[in-house]
């Protein structure tokens, strides 16, 4: 198991969460397809993103592009605010 998929007290607890839910995403039994991401932009508004195909890879870009803030890593006043498993 990587260290980032270990409950670390200093990552924002919807990451942990995220981590969490996702570390096993393939192997599960029951199928979910949707993702739903809430991106907060840095005009403030808040954007939703479905995804319904490929999750697996969304799911790892979401992991590797975002810091353990939720922030996105190549421009931080990008966050996400909330996701959904569906």
């Amino acid at each position: 198991m990587s260290n980032e998929n270990q409950t670390n007290p200093q990552i924002n607890p919807l990451r942990q969460r995220f981590l969490d839910q996702t570390m096993f995403f393939e192997a599960q039994t029951f199928i979910r397809t949707y993702l739903v991401i809430a991106v907060k932009l840095p005009t403030g508004a808040i954007e939703l993103i479905t995804n319904t195909d490929q999750l697996a890879s969304k799911i790892e870009y979401y992991t590797k592009a975002y810091d353990d803030n939720f922030c996105l890593k190549n421009n931080p006043s990008i966050q996400i605010v909330g996701y959904m498993l569906v």
